[in-house]
């Protein structure tokens, strides 16, 4: 037991035991802070996304003030008999758009419902054809600016259930890349069917 190759055993276990603790300590101790830092950073996320959230409240009812105004003087103008026809389409197109850019304003407001998971959609009987017709003309003088052929076939949708906001959403956002990445004197083609009791809406550019 005291010979000098057991000494020599001896030493070299108890380093490697040693060496073998260390080792164990440090992962241990490298785990707990990377524990630590997960845990601050979730916590700053989490702080991050209140403050956007507050943010975005804030901006909104900012805009919120102004688009009201906005609306009160484009009212009084259509209500003019003086008016041109080609006036009035105008002051029409732009009221449409101030309502929709209210009520894109009015979303923003929901975003702190949709924090908490309150948001729900507000379904409602109506005619889906006529609300897909002004948002399809409001981009269509859009595509004239770039020389787009914008052409669409609405069939009609009366007395479906939907929710407004989110069709209009949705709707708009296609429209808009659909203007955006089509190359000037392009083409847009926007089209409803009806298949098997679901509306099917193709959005098709070149």
């Amino acid at each position: 037991y005291f010979s000098n190759t057991a000494i020599i055993s001896y030493i070299i276990l108890f380093l490697l035991t040693g060496f073998a603790i260390y080792k164990y300590l440090k992962w241990r101790w490298n785990i707990k802070m990377q524990l630590q830092f997960e845990h601050k950073e979730t916590g700053r996320l989490k702080q991050l996304d209140i403050f956007k959230t507050k943010l975005y409240t804030n901006i909104s009812h900012v805009f919120r003030t102004p688009l009201t105004l906005i609306t009160g003087p484009i009212e009084k103008q259509l209500s003019n008999p003086k008016l041109s026809k080609a006036d009035k389409n105008d002051l029409t197109l732009v009221q449409r758009n101030s309502k929709r850019l209210l009520n894109l304003v009015n979303q923003l407001l929901d975003l702190s419902k949709l924090e908490t998971g309150n948001l729900n959609l507000s379904v409602s009987q109506g005619n889906l054809g006529v609300l897909l017709r002004q948002l399809v003309k409001a981009f269509q003088f859009k595509a004239e600016e770039k020389n787009i052929k914008f052409s669409y076939n609405i069939q009609p949708i009366d007395h479906v259930w939907f929710d407004k906001d989110v069709m209009e959403k949705i709707v708009t956002n296609l429209l808009s890349n659909a203007v955006k990445y089509t190359p000037k004197e392009g083409k847009i083609h926007f089209e409803t069917t009806i298949q098997q009791g679901q509306i099917i809406i193709t959005i098709i550019n070149n």
